[in-house]
């Protein structure tokens, strides 16, 4: 994990100095992105789901163009990019943020597997500590990451309205 957030910040730090870098970052990003991406579905009701995820006012900042470039941008410097999504109240579509990746202090696997990865610990930067549960996850997937400890305390995970939290 040190080295991890040493490799991030010189990687952060490169970009600033170095022009050549910059340049680099952004010609992928043109590239790759151009003015944005697009979708199509054949079920009406998919794209209008999508639709209503991608104009919604809290997610505009990430869903629109400049919010794609500034997230390729942060995969490109970083090397990692971690998203959020929340459930919303209502008929509001879901909610999306972006997380700092060294605010990820630990990835949970399974301990039969390391390539099964179960969730994200999270701390912030008002030391809360968050977890994620991976989105590739299913019900067991789920189980099994609430019977993990907690890789820095060895505390227990326990679960909320939100995904998990720690207990």
């Amino acid at each position: 994990a040190q080295t991890r957030t040493t490799l991030v910040a010189k990687a952060r730090l490169y970009w600033l100095r170095d022009p050549l870098m910059k340049q680099a970052v952004r010609l992928w990003t043109d590239y790759a992105l151009g003015t944005g991406v697009s979708w199509d579905s054949k079920d009406q009701q998919v794209k209008d789901d999508c639709d209503a995820f991608a104009k919604n006012r809290r997610n505009k900042t990430i869903m629109n163009s400049e919010g794609m470039r500034r997230s390729s941008k942060k995969l490109l410097i970083d090397g990692e990019l971690f998203f959020a999504i929340f459930d919303s109240d209502g008929d509001e579509p879901k909610t999306i943020r972006r997380i700092d990746c060294l605010q990820i202090s630990d990835v949970i696997c399974d301990p039969d597997d390391e390539e099964h990865v179960l969730g994200y610990r999270r701390l912030t930067a008002q030391d809360k500590i968050l977890y994620y549960a991976d989105w590739r996850n299913d019900d067991d997937d789920d189980e099994l990451l609430l019977q993990q400890p907690d890789p820095s305390s060895k505390g227990k995970i326990a679960s909320s309205k939100n995904g998990v939290e720690q207990n």
